[in-house]
């Protein structure tokens, strides 16, 4: 699925993130697809209606989960994320390192599920 995403009503840390994300998935400022709209509101809606997405949001790390929901086809109603801070703690140490296209494909994955934090851990001996 292909998501036109409208950059100009959409705010610039959201329009950068999508940005950064079409290196590995399908959205788009240009073509043909549903066209992807960001509304500032309450809590975490997706509303899929016709060829129109709409993602109602409290904070980029939101909508940036509304973006992930969009791409797996998900309508949800309500959505509120009772942490401010929202993370994962990777670890890299002795021959568990990942590559740095891995490390990136796996950044990209977070902030689609609306992670807003991550700690990298590494041990040197």
């Amino acid at each position: 699925m292909s998501c036109v995403t409208r950059i100009e009503n959409t705010a610039p840390e959201i329009a950068a993130a999508l940005r950064g994300l079409t290196e590995e998935y399908p959205f788009t400022e240009t073509g043909k697809g549903k066209r992807l709209v960001f509304k500032k509101g309450g809590k975490l809606d997706v509303t899929i209606s016709g060829d129109e997405t709409t993602v109602t949001y409290t904070t980029t790390a939101s909508a940036l989960r509304g973006a992930g929901l969009v791409l797996a086809g998900i309508e949800i109603r309500a959505e509120a994320n009772p942490f401010e801070m929202f993370g994962v703690m990777l670890d890299a140490s002795r021959n568990g390192v990942m590559t740095v296209s891995y490390a990136k494909s796996v950044l990209r994955r977070l902030v689609l599920m609306g992670y807003n934090m991550v700690v990298s851990r590494h041990i040197i001996v």
